[in-house]
């Protein structure tokens, strides 16, 4: 090294500590000049008003630090400064080994990024932010398996948007984020909430035997995050097939009573009631012939007379076509403008609790326009008893 590089190089380092000094002149202590050796207390960020922020202060050590810095007659062109952390008396710190390693490495990392210029600043912050984002907690995660922090994961996460921000706050998880160990557990979480819960968590099961052989299946990455999302995919499909109906049972309702409206009294027939609720609901089931049958207060009719053809999103039920939905909860729902199904779970289990609270909940009575004459059954009346749904208040025939 030149005698002219050498007095240019130990010029930035005396500006560097010089300015550090002015930034920090309560934290900063100066140890020696010749060789340069200082060292900068770490403080956690200020509040506004400049109190301690304490909101994060379970992620930093129980006792105060200093970042010590001492210059390699090279710095800044081509090394780095050296780095230790003492306490605030200038002893080794509580720091157990694999932290202090972490932190080193991340202010080494940091110094790497800009050599060739000046970098201790960038370096106290970057402590500061190892600390802010949980810096320790990672170092001591870092020492567990990939199957221990799994199983971590597993117990923390109980949606996919937690899995995210676990893994955005401990970046450690991200690599153990798709793991079969946290999806299966968040599938049965995610699935017992929806319709077709039992049937839905078989097929699963029986796809993941059928396709792992015995000794793969410990080691299985991605089938269960793969299978979520796929789930998650086909819990809005409106299109069905024979098959798929034919495994399903529905409950069926009539959108209005007309029976009800008989038989009220001459004088006060003047409201058609909803027949959602009511008793005169069905349990309606498929079957492969083609036909279809319905109960009605455990009294099964005959399925010869009825049959049905399913068309895409489509279903026609004796040429009454109805339109297939899927609910929030996945279940299936078709509708016509005289009738609505909804699929129920016929595998034990809460069944048809609150199957229909939606609807049955917000009941109004509509009032029949004027330009509207004719209306359903033999009797004239001007109010219905209708969900207070815009589209079914104006599709749904008088």
């Amino acid at each position: 090294m030149t005698t002219s590089t050498h007095n240019e190089l130990a010029a930035a380092q005396q500006d560097e500590y010089e300015s550090i000094a002015a930034i920090f002149p309560d934290e900063f202590t100066l140890h020696s000049q010749d060789p340069i050796n200082y060292s900068i207390l770490l403080v956690p960020p200020s509040a506004s008003d400049g109190e301690v922020y304490t909101a994060r202060s379970h992620l930093w050590p129980c006792e105060r630090l200093r970042l010590k810095v001492n210059y390699p007659p090279t710095y800044p062109d081509d090394t780095v400064p050296n780095f230790g952390i003492t306490n605030c008396k200038g002893e080794e710190s509580v720091l157990h080994d694999f932290q202090l390693l972490a932190l080193l490495n991340h202010l080494n990392s940091t110094a790497e990024a800009e050599i060739g210029m000046p970098s201790v600043l960038s370096c106290y912050y970057a402590a500061i932010d190892f600390f802010e984002t949980g810096g320790l907690v990672q170092a001591g995660l870092s020492l567990l398996s990939d199957d221990c922090l799994s199983s971590i994961l597993a117990y923390l996460a109980t949606s996919k948007e937690a899995i995210d921000a676990v893994s955005e706050a401990l970046p450690i998880f991200a690599s153990v984020a798709k793991t079969d160990t946290v999806w299966k557990e968040l599938c049965r979480i995610r699935w017992r909430e929806k319709w077709g819960f039992e049937k839905r968590w078989q097929r699963a099961v029986n796809d993941f035997m059928d396709q792992y052989e015995p000794q793969s299946r410990t080691t299985s990455q991605y089938f269960w995050h793969d299978r979520y999302q796929f789930e998650e995919r086909d819990g809005t499909r409106t299109s069905t097939s024979v098959e798929e109906l034919c495994s399903m049972t529905f409950q069926c309702y009539q959108w209005f009573d007309t029976t009800g409206l008989l038989r009220q009294s001459d004088h006060m027939r003047d409201v058609m009631p909803t027949g959602l609720g009511k008793d005169c609901g069905s349990i309606v089931r498929f079957f492969h012939n083609g036909l279809f049958s319905y109960v009605i207060k455990e009294r099964e009719c005959p399925s010869g007379a009825y049959t049905f053809s399913v068309d895409g999103e489509a279903i026609s039920m004796n040429g009454l076509r109805l339109r297939t939905h899927r609910l929030p909860s996945w279940g299936w729902e078709m509708t016509s403008d005289l009738m609505v199904m909804r699929s129920i779970n016929d595998e034990g289990g809460n069944n048809l609790g609150g199957l229909w609270d939606d609807l049955i909940s917000c009941m109004t009575l509509q009032q029949r326009p004027d330009w509207i004459t004719t209306t359903l059954g033999m009797y004239p009346y001007n109010y219905r008893e209708i969900p207070e749904d815009a589209d079914l208040m104006s599709l749904l025939p008088w």
